[in-house]
């Protein structure tokens, strides 16, 4: 992509560009936000990256590499404030100004408290013009679940169901069917894969015999094509309230940053 040198700034196809790369790494980068960053110098793309997962490099910081010295005096666009702490890495906000960065088209403010604010803050101290806001809702939508997880304390849960106009997802003697067409099945796979765990009820549980070995169905969709694996959690969620016997809740081996306990309790009826 390489809009025309007298392009206005800010231009949103570069932060429909930005945002894009940010969406390569759904499902990767938890608990971080998906950010992707452009660089663009007299019209010209010079520089791209996205952040891959926690602890790697931010999307600024792979973006400025790419670009080198065509960085001066160029705009950046970033779906996302850029940080003005450190954590596992250094600050992008200080990055941004060292590489001598003109302009920056921010998609959203970061909400998490250790940044609101404080990185467009640095960056305008140092001289450089901040656009913040550019295709806001668009910016929003796409870190939804780590605004959930920064603003409310929770995770973001999407519940999938495949159900009959009448509302079955089985039948009574549980004898297995497909519900849902090829297309869909398709769509629940691309929402696991962005998702940190899948929980399942105990039906799922108790219906598929070893089912956290590898072979299992259940275990085979928290693998990704990545080789990324999820937690699957058993949700004790039926009328009894019971698992069967050695069926207590499980979670498979997976690489996260985050530790889920579920608990529930019923009181017998």
């Amino acid at each position: 992509m390489t809009p025309s040198s007298t392009t206005a700034f800010p231009d949103p196809r570069l932060m429909r560009l930005a945002l894009r790369l940010a969406a390569r790494a759904r499902g990767r980068t938890s608990p971080n936000p998906m950010v992707g960053a452009v660089v663009v110098r007299d019209g010209e793309v010079v520089g791209r990256g996205f952040h891959r997962r926690a602890g790697t490099a931010h999307a600024e910081v792979v973006a400025l590499a790419a670009a080198g010295e065509r960085a001066r005096g160029a705009d950046l666009y970033v779906n996302l404030e850029p940080c003005n702490h450190v954590g596992r890495t250094g600050p992008c906000a200080a990055a941004v100004i060292a590489a001598g960065i003109r302009r920056v088209a921010v998609g959203m403010r970061d909400p998490n408290p250790v940044v609101d604010g404080r990185g467009v803050r640095a960056l305008r101290r140092a001289g450089i013009e901040v656009e913040l806001g550019v295709l806001v809702e668009e910016a929003e939508r796409l870190n939804e679940a780590f605004r959930c997880a920064i603003t409310r304390g929770r995770p973001f849960v999407v519940w999938k169901s495949a159900m009959t106009l009448d509302g079955h997802v089985a039948t009574r003697g549980g004898d297995a069917r497909w519900v849902s067409g090829e297309a869909a099945r398709l769509e629940g796979h691309r929402l696991r894969d962005a998702c940190d765990a899948i929980a399942v009820g105990v039906g799922t549980v108790s219906g598929v015999g070893s089912w956290a070995s590898e072979g299992d169905p259940v275990a085979n969709r928290a693998t990704t094509s990545s080789g990324r694996r999820r937690a699957v959690l058993s949700m004790p969620a039926h009328r009894s309230g019971i698992l069967p016997a050695g069926r207590g809740a499980q979670v498979t081996p997976a690489t996260t940053d985050y530790t889920w306990t579920w608990s529930w309790t019923r009181t017998p009826s």
